[in-house]
């Protein structure tokens, strides 16, 4: 609840004083708006690699989540996976999802992610 008061608070002086920086919505929300309220705390940058860490942290359990949803439903689907090495088949997935991921980490990445995202 502290936390939260103080993150409102900061992004009420944001908005105060530049108006033109408006926090954003959608995957530009915490990499503009909660940081620039991470840098207005005190040990703003113990918060924020604590902040980051915790972004990736979330990032990696959903990996795992999505990614035993995915085998599962392939090797029910398709008996022939189960005599397969359960690590061949995660690391295939994952590199095709790899190789899949790739365009959005370019200038019209945003652009398809909200393509998927919609």
């Amino acid at each position: 609840l502290l936390h939260s008061s103080r993150l409102d608070c900061a992004c009420s002086l944001q908005s105060h004083t530049s108006p033109l920086r408006k926090p954003q919505s959608g995957p530009g929300l915490a990499f503009v708006a909660i940081t620039d309220a991470i840098s207005e705390m005190s040990v703003g940058p113990l918060w924020a690699i604590l902040f980051f860490f915790m972004l990736f942290l979330l990032g990696l359990d959903s990996q795992f989540g999505m990614l035993e949803s995915l085998l599962t439903s392939l090797k029910d689907e398709f008996p022939v996976l189960n005599r397969a090495r359960k690590e061949l088949v995660s690391g295939s997935i994952c590199l095709f999802l790899f190789i899949a991921a790739i365009p959005m980490a370019f200038q019209g990445g945003l652009y398809i992610v909200d393509i998927l995202d919609n």
